[in-house]
């Protein structure tokens, strides 16, 4: 019969690669905040348009621009309510601010690190007695750490430069 220190020490290295892996996966998650984008186009767009722009990307928002539309057209229609409801329904806008989220993501993305490798061995002891001995290993690609800033460089000016024609199609919209 083993005793207790003999358990603990049997179970404490697969407790620990259990907690090292939760945590690596938690590690490993990011979310991307799509508004945060689309309030760049907002900025880049200033007071050039001088109308709302909305993305409609879920049915709240859909419900929320379609009730938008119906008090605009309730009332007569004049040029300023014409281009306010052009730049609310026009899906070819809508489509632009979706690449707006499509480049906020791959700058989220350029930002990540690639998962690093956990990697466990057992190797069997000789003496029956002992449990297996465990060894645990992590690595990490150098190189992705090195072109980290670089990445981000590249997908930052990408982003700006969709935020701009986004900014420009709407503009062009409203003229």
């Amino acid at each position: 019969m083993r005793d207790k220190s003999q358990v603990q020490k049997l179970f404490l290295p697969q407790y620990l690669a259990m907690v090292l892996i939760a945590l690596s996966l938690g590690a490993c998650t990011s979310t991307v905040n799509q508004d945060k984008a689309f309030d760049g186009v907002r900025t880049a767009l200033g007071d050039r348009a001088g109308h709302d722009v909305s993305w409609r990307r879920d049915p709240a928002t859909d419900t929320a621009v379609a009730a938008q539309v119906d008090a605009v057209l309730k009332s007569e229609l004049s040029i300023e309510s014409a281009v306010q409801v052009a730049l609310l329904n026009n899906r070819s806008l809508q489509a632009k601010y979706a690449e707006v989220g499509i480049a906020n993501a791959d700058l989220v993305q350029a930002g990540l690190l690639s998962n690093p490798v956990l990697d466990v061995m057992a190797r069997p002891t000789t003496k029956p007695a002992e449990a297996a001995i465990l060894e645990f290993g992590l690595a990490q690609s150098v190189l992705d750490i090195l072109m980290r800033p670089a990445r981000q460089k590249a997908a930052k000016a990408e982003f700006d430069k969709t935020t701009a024609d986004v900014a420009a199609a709407i503009v062009t919209t409203v003229g």
